[in-house]
């Protein structure tokens, strides 16, 4: 498996960097980019000023979505659905933390002013709020629907969920974890659909 990398100033490839087997969810901070390696349960670190890879951790079973803050990495670990969690990592690839959270975690969102992660379960078809300061949950929403790669948006203080089943992107207030509205996206799948938003 590898990482393309491309200029953001002209759209042309760079380099492609082998980093492991199945890289699935990526996230980049500063100078480093962090990707989930689903196939290997590892967790590749990347320099992006050089283009290379620094470090390659350990994770739990089937890591793959990924989210960067000033100081910290978190990946959420699938594992087949069954209960599962999020991985804490410094950014020079450390582990530091699981934090349990329910049935098969999968998309992952942060509100770094805020210390929050936020968490969607697949399976558990639920969304966890989790206090990046003392990582304990503080919320847990029951979802109507099953839910797939999460993207907070600091402005407006919305939570972009996708409902990959249904083609749609559900809209949350993210101070009461409340539904907003309901956007219709482009064709996706229940199986290998919502696999990332981004703001």
């Amino acid at each position: 498996g590898a990482l393309s990398i491309v200029s953001g100033a002209t759209g042309l490839p760079i380099t492609n960097l082998t980093i492991g087997a199945l890289p699935f969810g990526a996230a980049a901070q500063g100078d480093r980019v962090f990707v989930a390696l689903y196939g290997t349960n590892q967790l590749a670190v990347v320099n992006a000023l050089s283009n290379t890879l620094t470090a390659v951790t350990a994770t739990g079973i089937e890591p793959s979505l990924v989210v960067a803050s000033a100081n910290r990495a978190y990946v959420t670990e699938h594992n087949h659905g069954a209960p599962s969690g999020v991985r804490e990592f410094s950014l020079d690839g450390q582990s530091l933390a699981f934090i349990a959270t329910g049935r098969g975690p999968f998309g992952i969102a942060a509100d770094e002013a805020g210390s929050r992660l936020f968490v969607a379960h697949r399976e558990g078809q639920t969304l966890v709020e989790v206090n990046t300061a003392t990582r304990a949950i503080s919320r847990t929403v029951a979802l109507n629907f099953v839910p797939y790669a999460l993207a907070y948006n600091p402005t407006s203080g919305h939570l972009f969920i996708v409902a990959a089943g249904t083609n749609q992107a559900r809209v949350f207030d993210a101070q009461t974890l409340l539904p907003v509205t309901t956007l219709p996206i482009g064709a996706q799948d229940a199986n290998e659909g919502g696999q990332g938003i981004a703001l």
